[in-house]
């Protein structure tokens, strides 16, 4: 339940951000796109309006207060970054992590 929270929420930002681009530089709705990278639909600046736009989404729909850069982003072996789906898991880890009591300042 808490991943299709997430999804729905990435998906309205990407939506919210494809309503100020042209139409070959919208951002494809699916959760295997690629968002940076070989192949990726995303700049720097790109991703790093996407990752801030769900961030507030996060906190002001769930109540949740996240960072999604952070070391644990960086450290591991794949991207969260490298499609919408990794990067909707990530998000998604992150919630139920703040969510559980027992995993906060760890």
């Amino acid at each position: 339940m808490l991943n299709e929270q997430v999804e729905k929420l990435v998906f309205e930002t990407i939506d919210e951000i494809n309503d100020g681009l042209n139409p070959s530089e919208k951002i494809n709705r699916s959760i295997e796109t690629i968002l940076v990278g070989k192949g990726g639909q995303l700049d720097s600046l790109g991703l790093v309006q996407l990752i801030v736009s769900v961030e507030q989404k996060v906190n002001n729909t769930l109540g949740v207060e996240i960072s999604v850069v952070d070391d644990k982003a960086f450290s591991q072996n794949h991207s969260p970054f490298r499609t919408i789906g990794t990067l909707i898991d990530f998000v998604t880890g992150k919630v139920a992590d703040e969510n559980n009591p027992n995993n906060r300042d760890k």
